[in-house]
């Protein structure tokens, strides 16, 4: 995952606590002001205006006395001034009582509050009692302003019992806040240990997908300024950063790469001088050995053994100055020209420049190539080099009165085929098998590290590939494959002909 991803990921965690923190607030306070807030401010409502009832009911059992005057005033009398005013004053309160009443009956979930049967049994005796105070004041009946004084009280009564249920929901709501308020912190802690938890979690990522990073690209930094170019820096996710990483890696690998191959290079440059001042230098003794050897044939017309022997040493100087010729050409890098070869007669020419080293050192060199292609393209010069380089390590790593086998046969494939030297030496450890190969490399005291380089590299330019392996009989065996038809490569180093100056091996 991208660290774009991951910090999307992690910001998203924080919208979703930040919004269920906000809507746990939002709901809470709509709970709040449904269930307490609301609740309380309509009990506040109906008991104030149970209140006023309550003392508009009083201030008309203040006016309920007999009204002195005749009780049925004929309709010349003079009404009297005190009887036209407590009327007039207690049908005021009658209206402000039914005002009052209206304003309760207004109220939201008054009856709900109330009761339904408790309101329908205030309104009827609410009437009762108007109907009843209506005939007292037409009648004037000390009697009459009993019964009202006692309907009123009633109603006063069912008033103060209501006032009392009021209050006894009051109460339960105010329980019912202790609960809200043990909730609401719960919901608090909750959001609190979810934020902190957050803000842990992202401290940790934070740190995990890009403190440390940061940190091994810092010191990778340091370390590869300082040329240390072996330093890598292990990757341990697949983000921006560990890409970035990877790309450091692939850049030292490269830059180390590089400087090997200078490195190589500069030693080629090296090695190519000196052998330039080498072959000046010994073509003049060479030329020296084949005149002696020359004149030495001519005046041993009759012995066989010691004309051989000078044919010998003529051939082996005569090859010994074509090699110092291709050296001179320094300049050019090494150059595969691969033609139709016979190899019976290749693999002779072969053998027959390494025999003089087979018999000084008593060591027989066997051929069992009667399944290798008539015909193979290859570039004869180079690869008669190649394997000059590996004949010469199998009869040097061999024990006087051993052998040397040489097999040549197709592979599995129909469209290769190759070439093996089997000795009977001690073989190569297992740890060496890939650094043999590598220039310069040797275990031998006398040895400069070129020819199984060149060897190498003469083999990968034809299109094969060539490995090392144990003998069955202990020894080495060293296993070239070759394609039939040829397939050369561009040389990438340059591994020129001043590396064919080891033919006498490692």
């Amino acid at each position: 995952m991208s660290l774009q991803r991951k910090f999307a990921v992690l910001l998203l965690l924080f919208v979703l606590v930040v919004a269920f923190s906000l809507g746990t607030a939002y709901q809470f306070g709509v709970v709040l002001e449904r269930e307490l807030v609301w609740p309380f401010e309509t009990l506040t409502r109906i008991r104030k205006q149970t209140a006023e009832l309550e003392r508009t009911i009083g201030l008309q059992q203040e006016l309920l006395v007999p009204i002195s005057g005749p009780s049925q005033p004929d309709e010349n009398s003079a009404p009297s001034t005190s009887r036209q005013v407590r009327v007039h004053r207690y049908e005021q309160l009658t209206d402000t009582f039914e005002a009052h009443f209206a304003e309760l009956m207004k109220i939201p979930r008054f009856e709900q509050l109330a009761g339904a049967a408790t309101v329908r049994n205030l309104i009827e005796r609410a009437r009762k009692a108007n109907d009843m105070a209506q005939f007292w004041l037409k009648s004037n009946s000390s009697e009459d302003v009993q019964t009202v004084r006692r309907s009123l009280s009633e109603i006063v009564a069912l008033l103060r019992r209501m006032d009392e249920q009021f209050l006894a929901s009051s109460e339960q709501a105010l329980a019912y806040s202790d609960s809200l308020r043990v909730t609401h912190r719960i919901v608090l802690i909750s959001g609190i240990t979810a934020s902190a938890l957050l803000g842990l979690l992202g401290a940790l990522l934070m740190k995990r997908w890009v403190a440390r990073p940061v940190q091994a690209l810092r010191l990778a930094a340091i370390e590869l300024g300082k040329g240390h170019l072996e330093h890598r820096i292990t990757t341990q996710s697949g983000d921006e950063l560990g890409q970035l990483s990877n790309e450091i890696n692939e850049m030292a690998q490269t830059i180390s790469d590089m400087q090997e191959e200078a490195l190589q290079r500069e030693r080629l440059a090296a090695v190519g001088e000196m052998v330039r001042r080498l072959a000046h230098n010994i073509r003049n003794p060479l030329a020296g050995i084949r005149n002696l050897a020359e004149l030495t044939r001519r005046q041993s017309a009759d012995n066989t053994t010691i004309i051989t022997n000078q044919t010998d040493i003529i051939q082996a100087v005569d090859r010994f100055n074509d090699w110092l010729s291709r050296l001179l050409d320094v300049s050019s890098p090494l150059a595969i020209r691969t033609q139709p070869t016979p190899f019976t007669g290749w693999l002779n020419g072969l053998i027959a420049s390494q025999l003089p080293l087979a018999r000084m050192r008593e060591v027989a060199i066997n051929t069992d190539v009667d399944g290798a292609p008539p015909i193979v393209e290859i570039d004869p010069r180079h690869m008669e080099d190649a394997c000059v380089a590996i004949l010469t390590n199998a009869i040097q790593a061999s024990s006087p009165g051993s052998s040397v086998r040489i097999t040549a046969s197709p592979r599995n494939s129909v469209e290769r085929w190759g070439i093996d030297f089997e000795d009977s030496g001690a073989g190569v450890p297992d740890h060496l098998r890939t650094k043999i190969f590598q220039p310069y490399f040797t275990t031998k005291r006398d040895g400069n590290g070129i020819g199984l380089a060149v060897a190498h590299e003469v083999v990968r330019l034809h299109g094969g590939h060539i490995v090392v392996e144990s003998a069955p009989d202990g020894g080495a065996r060293f296993m070239i494959d070759l394609p039939l038809v040829a397939v050369t490569q561009d040389a990438s180093v340059d591994l020129s002909q001043s590396a064919e100056i080891n033919h006498s091996g490692e």
